[in-house]
């Protein structure tokens, strides 16, 4: 009968330290998979800020364009000199 009883505990101990090891596998991995989704959140935010600031950028030469073509006879020392003074 002790024989039975230690078998039997012996396999409940296995039994637990199998679902301990188990519980702890699946936490790292959970915890694994949210720092690669944070991760991945992280550079997409990043390539949208530097999309919008291209856009931006795209935006600002545009109207510099419009600026400049809105005077058909202007030669280029007055345009040089609308640039330097801030004007363009």
């Amino acid at each position: 009968m002790t024989k039975a009883k230690i078998v039997d505990l012996i396999l409940r101990c296995a039994l637990i330290a199998l679902a301990v090891c188990a519980f702890f596998y699946w936490s790292n991995h959970q915890v694994a998979k949210r720092v690669k989704a944070e991760c991945e959140l992280k550079v997409a935010q990043q390539v949208v800020i530097t999309t919008e600031a291209k856009q931006k950028e795209v935006e600002n030469v545009a109207k510099a364009k419009a600026v400049i073509h809105s005077r058909p006879n202007a030669n280029r020392d007055s345009l040089l000199n609308a640039m330097r003074n801030g004007e363009l």
